[in-house]
């Protein structure tokens, strides 16, 4: 998710109307027309487990770092919807150099060890630039790689088959399908095991005929 809180600022039109905020949010945003909030999921989707000795920053105590072109972080929240998970949250506390910490147009992650399938959220408060503007996570796996995903939005509909489903059941279909012309083709017939081959002649004939009465 990126989304402007204030005015867009996209085409340069200074009083394009993008939000209307009432209460708290007039106050907490004023001075911050140019506000957008970006919503990011840190997940691990590979095969094996992270652990915190997996990261390979040069800097021991960061893991990941986010990097936003041409907009200022104001703010962060990280979320753990998971209740079974929310001691993952702890590795962000204290925050500082030893924990989470963020600085200009960069937010700056600590290790977290991750299992399969498992993810927090970074909510982020930035000002100066437009939507949509550029976002990097950088950062080294040991036996793997930092990559972006595409998440679905809400408008749009979600396949019926994941990529890997669909893998599979191009395989399976194949090798049903090889199966069954072996199982058409027109086979030898092979004698039984220990059978001697050879050649019967027979000679005359076998056939009789009946005589009519007259």
């Amino acid at each position: 998710m990126d989304t402007p809180f204030g005015k867009s600022n996209d085409d340069g039109d200074e009083a394009a109307l993008t939000t209307v905020r009432i209460g708290a949010f007039g106050n907490f945003l004023e001075g911050m027309d140019d506000a957008t909030v970006v919503l990011i999921r840190i997940e691990n989707d590979g095969a094996e487990t992270i652990a915190e000795s997996d990261y390979t920053s040069r800097d021991a105590l960061h893991g990941l770092t986010v990097v936003f072109r041409d907009r200022t972080v104001r703010g962060v929240a990280v979320t753990q919807p998971d209740v079974h998970d929310e001691y993952l949250l702890e590795h962000f506390v204290p925050a500082g150099p030893a924990g989470l910490h963020s600085s200009g147009r960069k937010i700056f992650l600590p290790p977290v060890p991750l299992n399969r399938n498992q993810h927090f959220k970074l909510l982020v408060l930035l000002t100066g630039g437009p939507v949509n503007s550029d976002v990097r996570i950088t950062g080294g796996l040991q036996g793997g790689d930092v990559v972006r995903n595409k998440g679905v939005s809400i408008d749009e509909e979600l396949p019926l088959f994941s990529r890997q489903a669909k893998w599979i059941t191009a395989a399976l279909s194949l090798s049903v399908s090889v199966l069954a012309a072996t199982i058409a083709w027109p086979q030898a017939i092979v004698p039984p095991r220990g059978c001697e081959t050879g050649k019967l002649t027979v000679v005359g004939s076998t056939a009789s005929t009946r005589r009519r009465r007259p």
